[in-house]
């Protein structure tokens, strides 16, 4: 480990804690475990308030057949497949990675003019970070450089035209999580652009589950447990994140259900009943401490006396939804605070209806969404940094307005947003008053100045 490396903290160790709570936030991805939701569709409100209704001049061009390529290129949203780090966009870094590649040939330099800020990345953070350098600095000249073929990171967008409808939904992060605990930093950011969290509750059909008698349940499949089993129960208590209508099966009645073997079935109902304390050497004060360093897989195995695999299986997953990650990896405090079983068989089950309380005091329900979840705030920056790339100056009309990816990098902009562009050095310039900063776009290398990045 080099200097450069310690300087950036590379020998710190990362808690399990630290992993999980800063892998969490991409968890929120998954959220739609916790809240089933579906595309919205054309003219029609679904559980989240705002209805997406495709113009006809949309409507034309997804379907006229000699413009469809067009289209696809230009618009990221509507390719299909797995649109994550999609091919073309880590192969760079992966030969930096592994194969240590330095030398990517002599990079040609577009840009004549200097820079004042570079940004590596344009997902929500690197977008935020040139909107604030823009306010403190106007007509300052900003590129951002990113590698994947759409702006937005995590907080990415799925568009489909189905018999000449327009579905939208969200293709990454869900949700705004506890907005009212926001910094004042954020919130400022809100104000500027325009979006206001409590109007998005408020066309949020909150009512939609318990309306429609949607209750929780469990999708057992065929390739992991025989056969292909939906099972209704209270497992999980969502109500701190999801207002479903309530469960009609006991936990007993449920657990018969599931297609797994009687010997799981009768560790999965004890789970669930018993409430012999299994930490009987921490009271109250301590627990919180040893459920916190160790996982809840941990817990399960060597002290609630789990050993059928089947148990572990059905619960492996349970959590994902919210936190990314199984119970192998989330600490015990956390996987019991979200409501798994075996609370009751620790000193804190005394505690727990007052531990649910707080819970749902701290944690406001997952209402707060765009019809494309957070993708509609990378695409409200992505307007106010370059306004020729999309009409509109609302929350309300982001949602439906047409980017003109042609026009993210423009000569003419004080802004620039560079697609498909991997960054692979930064380097000091000999005078030290400005950055070389080198990134390869189809296949080759090129290079910008700035004066800071």
């Amino acid at each position: 480990m080099n200097k450069r490396d310690k300087a950036l903290g590379m020998q710190r160790e990362i808690t399990r804690r630290d992993f999980v709570q800063g892998a969490g936030a991409a968890g929120l991805a998954g959220a739609a475990a916790l809240a089933p939701g579906c595309p919205f569709a054309a003219g029609a409100a679904g559980p989240g308030g705002a209805a997406t209704n495709a113009g006809a001049a949309d409507n034309k061009t997804a379907n006229a057949k000699t413009r469809g390529k067009a289209s696809q290129a230009l618009r990221p949203a509507q390719k299909t497949g797995l649109r994550g780090s999609h091919q073309g966009a880590f192969e760079v870094a992966h030969e930096m990675a592994f194969d240590n590649r330095v030398d990517w040939g002599t990079p040609r330099v577009l840009d004549e003019r200097d820079y004042d800020l570079v940004v590596v990345g344009a997902g929500v953070s690197g977008l935020a970070a040139a909107y604030f350098y823009q306010q403190q600095h106007p007509g300052a000249r900003i590129l951002l450089l990113e590698n994947h073929d759409d702006f937005g990171g995590h907080a990415k967008r799925n568009e489909f035209n189905v018999d000449g409808r327009q579905l939208i939904g969200y293709g990454g992060s869900q949700s705004f999580e506890n907005p009212r605990a926001y910094s004042d930093t954020v919130k400022g950011l809100f104000k500027s652009l325009g979006i206001k969290p409590a109007k998005l509750a408020d066309a949020y059909d909150q009512a939609f589950y318990k309306r429609h008698n949607l209750e929780a349940a469990l999708y057992f499949s065929k390739s992991q447990f025989g056969r292909d089993r939906l099972v209704k129960g209270p497992f999980v208590d969502t109500g701190a994140f999801v207002p479903l209508a309530p469960s009609t099966a006991g936990i007993e009645q449920a657990v018969k259900q599931m297609p797994i073997s009687a010997a799981a079935q009768a560790q999965m109902l004890e789970l669930f009943t018993a409430d012999d304390d299994r930490l009987p050497d921490h009271s109250v004060f301590s627990e919180p401490g040893v459920l916190s360093g160790i996982s809840y897989q941990d817990f399960l195995t060597n002290h609630l006396g789990v050993t059928e695999p089947e148990v572990l299986r059905v619960l492996q997953d349970m959590p994902s939804g919210y936190f990314g990650h199984g119970i192998d990896t989330i600490p015990a405090m956390m996987a019991l605070g979200f409501g798994l079983p075996g609370l009751n068989r620790t000193s804190l089950g005394s505690l727990e209806p007052l531990l649910r309380r707080l819970i749902s005091w701290g944690v406001e329900p997952y209402v707060y969404h765009f019809p494309d979840g957070n993708a509609s705030v990378a695409r409200m920056l992505v307007r106010a940094l370059i306004p020729g790339a999309a009409a509109g100056d609302s929350m309300e009309d982001v949602v439906q307005a047409r980017f003109a990816y042609n026009r993210l990098d423009d000569a003419a902009a004080d802004v620039r947003l560079r697609l498909h562009s991997t960054v692979v050095n930064v380097v000091h310039a000999a005078d030290k008053q400005r950055v070389h900063v080198t990134y390869v776009r189809g296949g080759r290398a090129e290079a910008v100045r700035t004066r800071h990045v």
